[in-house]
């Protein structure tokens, strides 16, 4: 079996900073999960809100949970033929090299001294430094028996295992810059670092339609908040669906353009909330079905069609099928930054809405569905 340490704050200690609403700690138990552990063991205070929440996300998949608040207890929790993942409190693990290298029954990682000092890890000695993780077997635990009942457990786990020669697996200094491999030490720290990280986690907005620009922008501003919030995602579905209802009914109405208009400023809500979900799983987990939240608005998008057409029913389907067809087509494709607006469904519905005022709904939209068929004879970027 595998097991997992990780460590709390001390209780009246000021709480753990906390990157888009999650800490050090609720990262490490993602970890432990995807590293196999069955049973986590966290050394702190058993009764804090943070501890309760570590137990619920173990419990939910399927891990036994334990608490200690003296060091020996490990002895008991970890029996001797199993292995122990430790984990250094305010490490921010991510680097997937690392996390392959904590796989082994046994292992020590570090980096190398200058750049792991320079992030807050404990030197080793001149050429290496401890990184913040170690996987140690069970029987090694027995030593812990002779040590003080409040020793702090990485450290002293770190002397157990140097004591007895464990394997070493070094990983790149350049993991520490890119902040995959991070050293929580300071609200100051952790603010730069929540930055840093969501502007990966986010993405550039540089080749990018419109509608994903704006919610890049609200993402890389306030996405450590908005993620910190429980009900920030729900709040930007229940906004995109209203969205979606209110340009249904103007549609269904008789006012094609301003249905159109509401659809365009739809568009960004739904990039935000696929955004939100994807910050949310990040980094161990999957968002893959939330960004298909842009084909709500294509549905929107044949729907307010159909109905701005006049005539027979195959006539007011025909336009609004192409056009839809085409963008699902454009989504496949990897296009140059300056095509990227034809697919953008928040571009699209907003030329629609200027087109339906200045001509009839049905040659308005077969105008755009032909642009939009057009772009896809555009060259794709992987040829």
């Amino acid at each position: 079996m595998r097991a997992a340490l990780i460590c709390l704050p001390d209780a009246g200690e000021v709480p753990a900073p906390l990157v888009a609403g999650r800490s050090a700690a609720a990262c490490q138990l993602e970890l432990a999960i995807k590293c196999g552990c069955e049973l986590v063991v966290v050394h702190g205070h058993g009764a804090s809100h943070e501890a309760i929440a570590l137990r619920h996300r173990t419990e939910q998949a399927g891990a036994r949970f334990q608490t200690v608040n003296d060091v020996r207890a490990l002895i008991g929790a970890v029996g001797v033929t199993d292995s122990l993942l430790v984990l250094q409190a305010g490490l921010w693990p991510e680097s997937k090299h690392a996390i392959e290298a904590l796989r082994s029954p046994a292992a020590i990682v570090v980096v190398p001294a200058g750049a792991g000092l320079q992030a807050g890890f404990e030197r080793i000695n001149l050429d290496r430094a401890w990184a913040g993780a170690l996987v140690l077997p069970g029987h090694l635990l027995a030593s812990l028996a002779a040590l003080p009942e409040d020793t702090a457990p990485a450290p002293a786990l770190l002397r157990v295992a140097l004591q007895n020669g464990l394997p070493e697996i070094r990983i790149g200094a350049e993991l520490l810059d890119d902040g995959s491999w991070t050293l929580l030490r300071s609200s100051e720290t952790t603010e730069r670092f929540e930055r840093i990280w969501l502007r990966r986690v986010v993405g550039e907005g540089r080749g990018s339609g419109i509608s994903v620009r704006v919610a890049r922008g609200v993402l890389h501003a306030y996405g450590g908040k908005l993620a910190g919030h429980p009900r920030a995602f729900m709040a930007a579905l229940g906004a995109l669906c209203l969205a979606l209802a209110g340009a249904l009914a103007l549609a269904w109405n008789g006012h094609p353009a301003p249905a159109f208009a509401l659809l365009a400023l739809a568009a960004p809500v739904a990039e935000l909330a696929a955004g939100l979900a994807h910050i949310r799983a990040a980094p161990f987990g999957s968002a893959r079905h939330w960004p298909r939240l842009r084909h709500l608005l294509d549905i929107g998008l044949v729907a307010c069609s159909v109905w701005a057409i006049e005539g027979l029913w195959q006539r007011a389907v025909f336009a609004p099928f192409v056009l839809v067809a085409g963008l699902l087509l454009l989504d496949r494709r990897i296009l140059p930054s300056a095509a990227e607006a034809v697919r953008d469904r928040g571009v699209v519905a907003a030329v629609l809405a200027v087109l339906v005022l200045a001509l009839r709904p049905e040659p308005a939209i077969m105008l755009v569905a032909a642009l939009v068929l057009g772009a896809n004879l555009w060259p794709d970027k992987r040829n």
